[in-house]
């Protein structure tokens, strides 16, 4: 069932839907619902990046589990051995990246997160991309936080002192945020990646573009990139939009109740049909 948060947006009828959607359904990006689209919007982001650098030969690792499970000792180890294995890292980065991004080259942390449109992200803020950037330069602050709870929870350290977790992530420099925004823009940090990024695939690829040397490779390269990370941003955001549209209007929650029902009964049909197909004509003779 969807949670209380977006009650308002299912079973009300059609006629009250002017008093809770905007004109545009952006509300419906942001509003907690049943489902994991979120995490599909930020994976597709995700992958069109890894898949770039990638082309571009960029030294880029994604998902990066280990990094700080190393840290935590065999007795928090231990605690959380039944947990999922991403909380069993401790914190996972979605980017380690060996660039060189605002110095020499070096080990950097890169957290990707997406803005939606709403009274809380955008407001009144006239300036460009100040949604995003706002986003951004929480990140470090965040990032500590869960460092330290890690550190307190399961390596037994004490308030105010710095923990192993806290201590192996000072030594990579504070984690640089890549947000997308509602409208497709992107945060300084990702505007900096694009550029290294497109750098290091002009040394790669300048020959095979027919240019007289790298240095007039790299505007053509970061306006492919800012292209294809632009669109991916937009269409993710829409798609987002338009799957939660099944929670809208009268009876949707209803409607929601039937899918899950269906989807299970289907599922169940297709587990005995695999089974009497490993079992032979003498269980479907038994089952008939």
């Amino acid at each position: 069932m969807p949670s209380p948060a977006c009650a308002a947006l299912v079973g009300e009828p059609i006629a009250n839907l002017r008093q809770v959607l905007d004109a545009h359904g952006a509300r419906l990006t942001t509003a907690t619902v049943q489902g994991d689209g979120w995490r599909t919007q930020h994976d597709a982001i995700k992958w069109q990046l890894v898949q770039d650098a990638r082309e571009m030969q960029f030294r880029l690792r994604p998902e990066v589990y280990g990094l700080f499970a190393a840290s935590i000792p065999q007795a928090g180890r231990r605690t959380l051995d039944g947990m999922s294995m991403r909380k069993r890292q401790g914190l996972v980065p979605d980017f380690l990246v060996h660039a060189p991004f605002d110095g020499p080259e070096r080990p950097l942390l890169f957290e990707l997160k997406t803005v939606h449109y709403g009274s809380s992200t955008y407001g009144n803020q006239e300036a460009r991309c100040h949604a995003v950037k706002c986003r951004a330069n929480a990140l470090p602050a965040e990032y500590a936080a869960k460092a330290r709870e890690v550190d307190q929870r399961y390596c037994g350290t004490e308030r105010g002192a710095v923990g192993p977790v806290q201590a192996r992530l000072r030594t990579l420099e504070p984690v640089r945020g890549l947000v997308f925004g509602a409208w497709g823009e992107g945060s300084p940090a990702l505007h900096k990646l694009l550029t290294v990024m497109a750098q290091c695939g002009a040394q790669c690829h300048w020959r095979g573009m027919r240019c007289e040397d790298p240095g007039n490779a790299i505007g053509t390269l970061a306006w492919l990139l800012r292209r294809r990370w632009g669109l991916t941003a937009l269409r993710e955001n829409a798609r987002l939009k338009l799957e939660r549209l099944q929670y809208v209007g009268r009876g949707a929650a209803a409607a929601s109740q039937r899918r899950d029902l269906g989807s299970e009964a289907h599922a169940a049909r297709q587990r005995a049909a695999a089974c009497a197909l490993v079992s032979g004509p003498r269980a479907r003779a038994r089952m008939r």
